[in-house]
This record gives structure tokens, sequence and C-alpha cells, in this order.
């Protein structure tokens, strides 16, 4: 390798140093670009009618953060709700259960000696105070840390800010990025990032279209099994199906949580674990290969790998952004291999 390979190599592995040690601080700053980089088409849009960028980032910042707004003004107070009536109804909830449950105790209490109904009750009722403090403590710790308040507190604050001078900049900064490119291979990587500005575009819409599918499916499903607030579970569930398996797993939780508090008899429960079970076999199996793995050139078995593989390294923000890089890294690949196949070594070699 030329000495300018080397220099380009020791700048890369200096920069993935350096995101590593700050990666505490990362996560704003990167949701910022991220958001950026969405809403510049927008922003865009607005400047080509006349509007000054700035003026135009202001305006499509404002509308962002309205719609954020509104949509946790509608959740919480949903949330708030449902968690009043759980603690409220917890005793209540728990005699349910144990009524619905009343034969199959029976019979393993008289088979297997396990506790009577009227034993559990009386456990219950004696541990319940318990187990409702060491959750509220639990709870209470988490947001009660330090790192954790800092880190919901940069998300809230600093993002939209960093947001914000990144849409307002963002011909700037690419100026820049591109004036640092060596002139031999400008072309190329525009080439590469033309292409996977496409890849992305596409894995947008196909991402848009399967959490829009979901919505219209599980408000449907839900609707006909009778589950109250079925509309407002079913939008929320499919909303976050952004983020592979949060949103079926808030979805589930809820849609439990409600059926225990209203339901009469085990098959409705039985109903909600076969609508989850059935409409994510669905997504895994059709909807997420078809509309976003055919649409950016992903395999089935790439994205599951991806999953798994992004989980394992990163965690929570690995499965977040596991598909965007996904598709980013098969774009890189294939037309690596387009210009390997074209190559004088691929030739010769094949000679």
């Amino acid at each position: 390798m030329t000495l300018t390979h080397w220099i380009i190599l020791g700048l890369s592995a200096s920069f993935a140093l350096l995101v590593s040690s700050l990666s505490s601080i990362f996560l704003p700053f990167l949701a910022g670009c991220i958001g950026a980089y969405a809403l510049n088409p927008f922003v865009s849009n607005i400047e080509k009618r006349g509007l000054n960028r700035g003026l135009a980032t202001a305006v499509v910042m404002l509308l962002f953060i309205t719609l954020i707004s509104i949509f946790f003004m509608i959740l919480i107070p949903y949330m708030h709700q449902e968690l009043f009536a759980i603690s409220s109804n917890l005793p209540g909830l728990s005699e349910k259960l144990i009524k619905l449950s009343s034969p199959l105790l029976e019979r393993l209490s008289h088979d297997f000696g396990f506790p009577t109904e009227a034993q559990l009750k009386t456990q219950i009722s004696s541990h319940i105070g318990n187990i409702a403090q060491v959750i509220i403590s639990f709870l209470l710790n988490i947001l009660g840390s330090g790192l954790v308040l800092a880190n919901i507190i940069s998300l809230l604050i600093l993002t939209p800010v960093v947001m914000f001078y990144f849409l307002k900049d963002w011909n700037l900064f690419l100026a820049q990025i591109t004036k640092l490119i060596p002139r031999f291979y400008v072309t190329k990587i525009e080439r590469y990032t033309s292409k996977i500005h496409t890849t992305l575009g596409e894995y947008a819409k196909g991402q848009m279209a399967v959490c829009l599918t979901l919505i219209v499916l599980y408000i449907i499903l839900l609707t006909l099994i009778k589950l109250p607030d079925a509309f407002f579970i079913g939008f929320i569930t499919g909303f976050l199906a952004f983020i592979p398996y949060l949103g079926a797993l808030v979805g589930l939780i809820l849609s439990l949580i409600v059926g225990f508090l209203h339901f009469e008899g085990w098959w409705q429960i039985f109903a909600i674990l076969i609508v989850f079970g059935v409409v994510s076999v669905c997504e895994g199996y059709y909807l997420t290969p078809r509309l976003v793995g055919e649409k950016v050139g992903l395999h089935p078995v790439w994205i599951i790998f991806s999953l798994l593989a992004a989980a394992t390294w990163f965690g929570f923000m690995g499965v977040i952004i596991a598909l965007p890089v996904a598709a980013i890294i098969g774009t890189i690949v294939r037309l690596a291999l387009e210009e390997y196949y074209a190559s004088r070594l691929y030739k010769n070699s094949k000679a």
C-alpha cells in the first residue's frame, strides 16, 4: 500500500477509537445526524421555493417537534391511565386470574400437591405489597441514576439542537467532506454515496409500508376480538415496528394488561397471543423481506443475521440501526463486486 493508503487507514482507525471512547455521549449526535439526513429533503424542497435555508430548517424542525410532542401528549396520559388502573386493580386482577385458573389449580393441587386456590389467595395478598414496593424501588433507582437522567436530558434537549445545526449547514458539511477526499477517489465515492442514498430511501419507503400495513392489521384483528382501546394499541404496535421486536413486545404487553383487566375468559387472552403470533410471523417471513429486503437487495438470511449480530455487539441501539447499516454494507459490497468482476485481476485469473 502507498503512504496515502496508510494515512487514510490510520485516520479511520483513530476516528473509530475516538467514537468508541466517546460512545456514552455519542447518541444525541448520532440521532441528530440521522434526523437531519431524514429531514433534509423537506428542507431542500422548501429552500427551492425561495425561503432562506435557516428559516426553512426552523419551519421543518418546528413541525417535527410539534408532531413528536402531540404523539407523546397522547401516549403519556394513556399509559398513566392504564398504569393507574393496573395499580388500583392489582388485588382484584390477581383474584380474577386465580378464579379463571380455578379448575387447573384444583387438578394440580390434587395430583401434585400444588397450593390450593385459598392458599394462593392468602400468599398473594400477603406479598402483593412487597411486589409493588420492589417494582417502585426499581423504577426510582433507574430514574434516580445520574447517567440515565443525563442520557434522557441529552436526547430530549441536545438532539433537536444538533439536528437543527446539521440541517441548517447540511450542504456546507457535505462540501467540506467532499473537499477532504483525494481527487482520484471523488468520482468513485460519489457513485457509492449516490447508490447508498438511493438504497436508504428505498429502505425508508419499505419500512413505512411495513409500519402502515401492521397498523391496519393490528387494529382490525384486535377490534375483531373486542379488545378495548384496540385502535390505540394497534397504532402504537405498528408505529414502533420500525424497531425490530420492540413494537410487537410493547403491543403484546399492553394488550395482555388490558385483556386481563377487561376480559372474562381465557379464550380472549389466547386470542391476543394468536393475533400477535400470526402477525409477527407474517411480518418476519413476508412483509419485511418483501417490502424492505427486496427493495434494498437484502436476502432474508442477511436480515436475520444483521439483527442478531447488531444486538450482540451494540445491544438495543444495534437493533435500531441494524437494517439501515445492513443495507449500506450490502450496497457497498455489490458495487465492490461489480468493480472486481470488471477488473483485470478477475478477468486474468479467470483466463
